[in-house]
Protein backbone atom coordinates (compact mmCIF):
# COMPACT_ATOMS: atom_id res chain seq x y z
CA UNK A 1 0.00 0.00 0.00
CA UNK A 2 3.08 2.80 0.98
CA UNK A 3 4.74 1.76 -2.49
CA UNK A 4 1.15 2.44 -4.37
CA UNK A 5 0.81 5.55 -2.72
CA UNK A 6 4.20 6.75 -3.63
CA UNK A 7 3.89 6.28 -7.46
CA UNK A 8 0.28 7.92 -7.25
CA UNK A 9 1.25 11.13 -6.39
CA UNK A 10 2.76 12.23 -9.82
CA UNK A 11 0.28 10.47 -11.74
CA UNK A 12 -1.96 12.95 -10.13
CA UNK A 13 0.22 15.48 -10.76
CA UNK A 14 0.72 15.00 -13.92
CA UNK A 15 -2.99 14.58 -15.27
CA UNK A 16 -3.68 17.83 -13.00
CA UNK A 17 -1.08 19.51 -15.46
CA UNK A 18 -2.72 17.76 -18.54
CA UNK A 19 -5.93 19.30 -17.76
CA UNK A 20 -5.15 22.28 -16.66
CA UNK A 21 -3.42 22.70 -20.13
CA UNK A 22 -6.34 21.98 -21.98
CA UNK A 23 -8.25 24.08 -19.98
CA UNK A 24 -5.63 27.07 -21.14
CA UNK A 25 -5.97 26.00 -24.74
CA UNK A 26 -9.66 26.32 -24.64
CA UNK A 27 -9.66 29.69 -23.15
CA UNK A 28 -7.12 31.01 -25.62
CA UNK A 29 -9.89 32.01 -28.23
CA UNK A 30 -13.40 33.17 -27.08
CA UNK A 31 -16.04 30.91 -27.76
CA UNK A 32 -18.69 32.09 -29.81
CA UNK A 33 -22.17 31.37 -28.59
CA UNK A 34 -23.68 29.15 -31.36
CA UNK A 35 -27.19 31.19 -31.09
CA UNK A 36 -28.90 33.92 -28.81
CA UNK A 37 -32.13 35.58 -28.66
CA UNK A 38 -33.76 38.89 -26.16
CA UNK A 39 -30.23 40.37 -25.99
CA UNK A 40 -31.88 43.54 -26.02
CA UNK A 41 -34.98 42.32 -24.70
CA UNK A 42 -38.33 42.28 -27.37
CA UNK A 43 -37.88 44.25 -30.75
CA UNK A 44 -40.22 47.09 -31.67
CA UNK A 45 -43.10 45.76 -33.19
CA UNK A 46 -41.40 46.60 -36.74
CA UNK A 47 -38.20 44.17 -35.84
CA UNK A 48 -34.67 45.58 -35.38
CA UNK A 49 -33.51 48.60 -37.12
CA UNK A 50 -29.82 49.11 -38.61
CA UNK A 51 -28.92 51.48 -35.81
CA UNK A 52 -30.37 48.56 -33.50
CA UNK A 53 -28.55 46.08 -34.94
CA UNK A 54 -25.09 47.66 -33.34
CA UNK A 55 -26.51 47.29 -30.13
CA UNK A 56 -27.33 43.41 -30.54
CA UNK A 57 -23.92 42.68 -32.04
CA UNK A 58 -22.27 44.53 -29.05
CA UNK A 59 -24.21 42.89 -26.49
CA UNK A 60 -23.21 39.85 -27.84
CA UNK A 61 -19.44 40.70 -28.16
CA UNK A 62 -19.93 41.42 -24.34
CA UNK A 63 -21.62 37.87 -23.97
CA UNK A 64 -18.76 36.60 -25.76
CA UNK A 65 -16.08 38.44 -23.41
CA UNK A 66 -13.26 39.10 -26.05
CA UNK A 67 -12.65 43.26 -25.54
CA UNK A 68 -10.16 43.35 -28.68
CA UNK A 69 -13.42 42.77 -30.59
CA UNK A 70 -15.61 45.21 -32.42
CA UNK A 71 -18.01 45.96 -35.33
CA UNK A 72 -16.75 46.47 -38.25
CA UNK A 73 -19.71 46.61 -40.65
CA UNK A 74 -23.34 46.40 -40.80
CA UNK A 75 -25.39 45.13 -43.80
CA UNK A 76 -29.15 45.30 -44.43
CA UNK A 77 -30.77 42.44 -45.80
CA UNK A 78 -34.03 41.69 -46.97
CA UNK A 79 -33.38 38.53 -45.13
CA UNK A 80 -31.68 39.37 -42.09
CA UNK A 81 -28.66 41.58 -40.81
CA UNK A 82 -24.73 40.64 -41.59
CA UNK A 83 -22.45 42.00 -39.20
CA UNK A 84 -18.80 42.12 -39.49
CA UNK A 85 -16.59 41.41 -36.19
CA UNK A 86 -12.93 42.76 -36.38
CA UNK A 87 -9.79 42.42 -34.01
CA UNK A 88 -8.62 45.90 -33.26
CA UNK A 89 -5.40 44.67 -31.79
CA UNK A 90 -4.24 42.69 -34.68
CA UNK A 91 -6.01 44.53 -37.75
CA UNK A 92 -7.61 41.22 -38.67
CA UNK A 93 -11.22 40.66 -39.20
CA UNK A 94 -12.40 38.38 -37.10
CA UNK A 95 -15.47 36.32 -38.01
CA UNK A 96 -19.29 37.42 -39.75
CA UNK A 97 -22.52 37.21 -37.52
CA UNK A 98 -26.19 37.05 -38.96
CA UNK A 99 -28.92 39.11 -36.86
CA UNK A 100 -32.29 38.34 -37.63
CA UNK A 101 -35.02 40.89 -37.28
CA UNK A 102 -36.57 39.27 -34.08
CA UNK A 103 -33.27 40.25 -32.18
CA UNK A 104 -31.57 36.24 -32.54
CA UNK A 105 -27.70 36.44 -33.35
CA UNK A 106 -25.56 33.19 -34.34
CA UNK A 107 -22.30 33.08 -36.39
CA UNK A 108 -22.73 32.96 -40.16
CA UNK A 109 -23.22 29.62 -41.89
CA UNK A 110 -20.86 29.38 -45.06
CA UNK A 111 -16.98 29.86 -45.40
CA UNK A 112 -17.28 31.84 -41.88
CA UNK A 113 -17.63 27.95 -40.25
CA UNK A 114 -16.41 26.37 -42.87
CA UNK A 115 -13.10 28.07 -43.69
CA UNK A 116 -12.26 30.32 -40.23
CA UNK A 117 -9.28 28.65 -39.22
CA UNK A 118 -9.55 30.56 -35.56
CA UNK A 119 -12.88 31.03 -34.93
CA UNK A 120 -14.71 28.21 -37.20
CA UNK A 121 -15.95 24.71 -37.22
CA UNK A 122 -11.85 23.91 -37.49
CA UNK A 123 -10.52 26.13 -35.34
CA UNK A 124 -10.93 26.74 -31.21
CA UNK A 125 -13.44 29.10 -31.61
CA UNK A 126 -16.90 28.64 -32.18
CA UNK A 127 -18.04 25.07 -32.61
CA UNK A 128 -14.52 23.11 -33.04
CA UNK A 129 -11.44 22.31 -30.87
CA UNK A 130 -8.84 21.28 -33.94
CA UNK A 131 -6.65 24.43 -34.30
CA UNK A 132 -6.78 23.05 -38.42
CA UNK A 133 -8.85 24.20 -40.94
CA UNK A 134 -7.84 20.49 -43.34
CA UNK A 135 -3.96 21.12 -42.89
CA UNK A 136 -3.98 25.02 -42.50
CA UNK A 137 -3.51 26.76 -38.61
CA UNK A 138 -5.20 29.44 -37.25
CA UNK A 139 -1.18 31.13 -37.84
CA UNK A 140 -0.51 29.76 -41.24
CA UNK A 141 -0.14 32.61 -43.83
CA UNK A 142 -2.55 32.30 -46.38
CA UNK A 143 -1.15 31.73 -49.73
CA UNK A 144 -3.46 34.02 -51.18
CA UNK A 145 -3.42 37.96 -50.82
CA UNK A 146 -6.08 40.55 -51.01
CA UNK A 147 -5.28 41.42 -54.88
CA UNK A 148 -4.89 37.63 -55.78
CA UNK A 149 -8.26 37.00 -54.04
CA UNK A 150 -10.04 39.88 -56.01
CA UNK A 151 -8.74 38.09 -59.11
CA UNK A 152 -10.70 34.92 -58.13
CA UNK A 153 -13.28 36.31 -56.91
CA UNK A 154 -13.78 38.38 -60.99
CA UNK A 155 -13.15 35.34 -62.51
CA UNK A 156 -15.86 33.75 -60.74
CA UNK A 157 -18.19 36.78 -61.41
CA UNK A 158 -17.07 37.01 -64.89
CA UNK A 159 -18.55 33.33 -65.53
CA UNK A 160 -21.77 33.53 -63.10
CA UNK A 161 -22.76 36.95 -63.15
CA UNK A 162 -21.61 39.10 -65.75
CA UNK A 163 -21.21 42.74 -65.47
CA UNK A 164 -20.77 42.10 -61.50
CA UNK A 165 -17.54 43.32 -59.63
CA UNK A 166 -16.03 42.40 -56.95
CA UNK A 167 -14.68 45.24 -54.47
CA UNK A 168 -13.20 45.63 -50.89
CA UNK A 169 -11.69 42.63 -49.70
CA UNK A 170 -11.91 41.91 -46.24
CA UNK A 171 -9.10 39.65 -44.52
CA UNK A 172 -10.03 36.99 -42.17
CA UNK A 173 -8.33 33.89 -40.69
CA UNK A 174 -8.41 31.46 -44.16
CA UNK A 175 -10.62 33.83 -46.21
CA UNK A 176 -11.56 36.68 -47.90
CA UNK A 177 -15.36 38.36 -47.99
CA UNK A 178 -15.90 40.95 -50.58
CA UNK A 179 -18.52 43.03 -51.84
CA UNK A 180 -20.21 42.15 -55.17
CA UNK A 181 -21.40 45.09 -56.99
CA UNK A 182 -23.39 46.16 -60.29
CA UNK A 183 -22.96 49.66 -61.33
CA UNK A 184 -21.61 50.92 -58.10
CA UNK A 185 -24.31 49.31 -56.35
CA UNK A 186 -24.08 46.66 -53.98
CA UNK A 187 -25.99 43.78 -54.77
CA UNK A 188 -24.36 41.15 -52.40
CA UNK A 189 -21.24 39.18 -51.29
CA UNK A 190 -18.89 36.56 -51.52
CA UNK A 191 -15.61 34.87 -49.90
CA UNK A 192 -12.51 33.64 -51.06
CA UNK A 193 -10.48 30.64 -49.83
CA UNK A 194 -6.86 32.20 -48.68
CA UNK A 195 -5.14 29.22 -49.73
CA UNK A 196 -6.90 27.20 -52.82
CA UNK A 197 -8.84 29.71 -54.50
CA UNK A 198 -12.27 28.52 -54.13
CA UNK A 199 -15.01 31.10 -54.16
CA UNK A 200 -18.55 30.86 -51.84
CA UNK A 201 -21.07 33.19 -53.11
CA UNK A 202 -23.02 34.04 -49.99
CA UNK A 203 -26.90 33.08 -51.37
CA UNK A 204 -28.65 33.58 -48.16
CA UNK A 205 -28.85 37.15 -47.56
CA UNK A 206 -31.42 37.96 -49.98
CA UNK A 207 -31.51 42.17 -51.54
CA UNK A 208 -29.61 44.32 -50.21
CA UNK A 209 -30.53 47.19 -48.65
CA UNK A 210 -28.13 49.46 -46.88
CA UNK A 211 -24.67 49.69 -45.05
CA UNK A 212 -23.51 51.21 -42.26
CA UNK A 213 -19.18 51.31 -41.99
CA UNK A 214 -17.69 51.57 -38.27
CA UNK A 215 -14.47 53.60 -37.62
CA UNK A 216 -11.29 50.58 -37.31
CA UNK A 217 -8.16 50.59 -37.98
CA UNK A 218 -7.24 48.79 -41.36
CA UNK A 219 -4.78 46.23 -41.79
Amino acid sequence: MPYKARISVPIIVVAVTIVGMLLYSSTMVPQLLPRTSGLMGEPSTGGLTIDDVLSVAQDYLEAVGELDLAVAEIMEFSNHFYVDVYEEGRGVHAFELIVERDGDVYPEHGPNMMWNTKYGHHGRGMMGRGGMMGTYSESAEMLIDEHESVDYAQNYLDKHMPGASAVEPHRFYGYYTLHVEADGNIIGMLSVNGYDGSVWYHNWHGEFIQIIELEHHEE
